[in-house]
């Protein structure tokens, strides 16, 4: 027979007091780590030139005017042999998610510089998570489809009225939830588009950045 000593014997019984105590605990939360992902390209869509793709490339440089995506009801200047016309414009943009690769979302939002807009009240503008872009760029037949806007991800009101830059932040529980969906099936990118609620509506006319989106992940 064994014979324990008082020390080991004191030790154990400390032990099994503990070991309840132990099992109730919390187990220690995995650190997060943050991901500030940026634009791989961005375009828009234009109503008056349906079958017509509008890219632009994150150069690093700042895009021409003209080129910045818009919101919302626009007067489109004649332009290749096409006559000037009122129209409405959509946009979107791709963030590659390649940095994510094996890592589990624990948050995400997403950030835009709004340039301008027509009303100097606070209007409405939805973000939405959109079918895949690749390398074959949507026009505005392919964005008019249901199909191409996927979901609804958040909806923000802002105003820039004069050309009074505002940052935008999109965060909502969707948004987080599709990203995290698309990290955990391995996409290597994730697209977003922006449009006016009420398109036909001057008041909600925007201009953005189109090299200021980023999508802002804590995972591990």
């Amino acid at each position: 027979m064994t014979h324990l000593s008082r020390r080991s014997a004191l030790g154990l019984a400390a032990a099994a007091a503990v070991a309840p105590l132990a099992a109730t605990l919390p187990a220690r939360a995995t650190a997060s780590t943050s991901f500030d992902l940026p634009v791989d390209c961005y375009g828009f869509v234009k109503s008056a030139r349906p079958n017509q793709a509008f890219v632009a490339y994150n150069s690093g440089f700042p895009a021409r005017d003209e080129f910045q995506p818009l919101t919302g009801p626009v007067y489109e200047p004649a332009e290749d042999g096409e006559p000037a016309a009122q129209g409405v414009r959509r946009s979107w943009f791709r963030v590659p998610l390649s940095k994510l690769a094996g890592l589990t979302v624990d948050n995400a939002f997403l950030i835009i510089t709004l340039l301008d807009s027509k009303s100097p009240l606070r209007t409405p503008v939805d973000l939405y998570r959109v079918s895949d872009i690749d390398n074959s760029f949507p026009a505005w037949s392919d964005s008019d489809s249901p199909a191409f806007w996927l979901q609804r991800l958040a909806t923000v009101s802002a105003s820039a009225y004069n050309a009074q830059p505002q940052p935008l932040q999109f965060d909502s529980s969707a948004l987080f939830s599709g990203v995290r969906t698309a990290v955990a099936e391995g996409s290597q990118s994730i697209s977003f588009g922006l449009r006016s609620p009420s398109e036909n509506d001057r008041a909600q006319y925007k201009k953005f950045d189109g090299f200021s989106p980023r999508l802002i992940v804590s995972a591990h």
